[in-house]
């Protein structure tokens, strides 16, 4: 009898010991090593705020394609929309979904038709596409084993990958560890702001010009630009600049963009905001402290009888 599984977290060690006869082990790379060709980084962003960070990141990536890795299927739906929201081509996979589904949303990746996968850990087992430059941990992986696994999903066939792993205000502790299991420092990032994002479209579209202009037919443009700017009394450099702010979707200030600009300073709301059970943001009252304990029904935890109610009453 034999289990093969990418990474062996206590969870499957246990389906080991409980299902097979004295197993031996056999490990096809050593358990902790990275690959030397991705540049690993980490930023502390709470949770609130990793959605927004999370779209400047990839808005402003030079990756062909990214995967970004969240714990839960429930997650990876929510992440997926919300980058969908924003104007990305991205799409969501966890173990629920079928596999021939799951072979569509991984051909798309391969094609360059799919820039962002968002996935769970289970559903990028065995994920082999070259063209991904950027991988993102949205949450801090539980083992290091795991963090092997999701970043040795770029920087593969010989081409260099990104790493960025989002952690809480509180979390250093995990991150440290996967250091010291990994032998590798990762230095801290700096998120790009709405104002790098624009920056970085606006250079895009720059970029283009030349090509646009060698291409010729701009005498109607010119026509009606140039009565456009003698009937407004307008500096050509400042239409130049309304029309560069149209191409890149900045309405100006007071709207969203700008609202949702991340700054490393906490206040005082994200200092006291957690996540909940299922990762959803967690709020704590003024004055007290909230504290997680990490044990279910797995360690023998049961809910007091007095507290469980019959169906009956509870309907």
């Amino acid at each position: 009898m034999a289990l093969f599984s990418a990474t062996m977290p206590s969870a499957i060690q246990r389906v080991a010991q409980t299902h097979m006869k004295d197993p031996v082990r056999v490990s096809v790379s050593p358990q902790s090593s990275t690959v030397k060709s991705v540049t690993q980084t980490y930023a502390v962003v709470p949770f609130r705020h990793r959605t927004g960070a999370l779209a400047r990141v990839l808005a402003t990536s030079k990756a062909e394609a990214a995967i970004v890795f969240v714990r839960t299927r429930a997650a990876a739906e929510e992440v997926g929309s919300a980058l969908v929201a924003r104007g990305l081509i991205a799409s969501s996979i966890s173990g629920d979904v079928p596999q021939k589904e799951r072979e569509k949303i991984v051909e798309r990746l391969r094609d360059g038709s799919l820039q962002v996968l968002v996935a769970t850990d289970v559903a990028a087992r065995g994920l082999d596409v070259e063209r991904i430059g950027l991988v993102v941990n949205f949450d801090v992986p539980k083992e290091a084993e795991s963090y092997v696994h999701r970043i040795g999903r770029t920087g593969r066939a010989g081409r260099s990958g990104e790493a960025l792993t989002f952690i809480g205000p509180h979390e250093r502790r995990q991150l440290k560890n996967i250091e010291r299991a990994t032998k590798q420092t990762l230095a801290e990032a700096v998120i790009p702001s709405p104002r790098d994002v624009s920056k970085h479209r606006l250079a895009e579209r720059l970029a283009q010009v030349p090509d646009r202009i060698e291409r010729g037919r701009l005498e109607l443009y010119r026509e009606l630009i140039g009565e456009f700017v003698t009937e407004q009394g307008l500096d050509p450099a400042e239409l130049a600049a309304a029309l560069g702010a149209m191409m890149v979707g900045d309405e100006g200030p007071g709207t969203a963009t700008e609202e949702e600009e991340f700054t490393a300073k906490l206040s005082g709301d994200d200092r006291q905001s957690d996540r909940g059970p299922r990762g959803e943001p967690m709020q704590t009252e003024r004055g007290y402290t909230s504290y997680k304990v990490g044990v279910g029904h797995t360690h023998g935890a049961r809910p007091p009888a007095s507290s469980v109610r019959s169906p009956a009453r509870a309907a």
